[in-house]
């Protein structure tokens, strides 16, 4: 478990403790309910192209594990980034 103190001004009090592990899966989380509009293919992606939840992922090794050219996952990154734009 990973904890942090944060000394704030009064009146907040002299510390406060903050769960960071707490956080990271609460942001994780929330990651993965706006990932889920996309398509399986374009969440996986877009999952490992960025690193959420993982490390990175060269997109030439990306392509090959999802049988297409680099220009391919490009285009298949651009598409999915542009669905999670249009998000309200």
């Amino acid at each position: 478990m990973i904890l942090a103190n944060v000394d704030l001004p009064e009146p907040f009090g002299p510390v406060i403790t903050i769960n960071l592990s707490f956080a990271l899966k609460f942001i994780l989380s929330n990651i993965d309910k706006i990932l889920n509009i996309l398509s399986d293919r374009e969440h996986d992606l877009i999952r490992m192209i960025f690193g959420i939840g993982m490390d990175p992922v060269d997109p030439k090794i990306v392509a090959e594990m999802f049988g297409v050219c680099g220009e391919r996952i490009r285009q298949m990154k651009e598409t999915a980034l542009k669905k999670l734009r249009k998000i309200e």
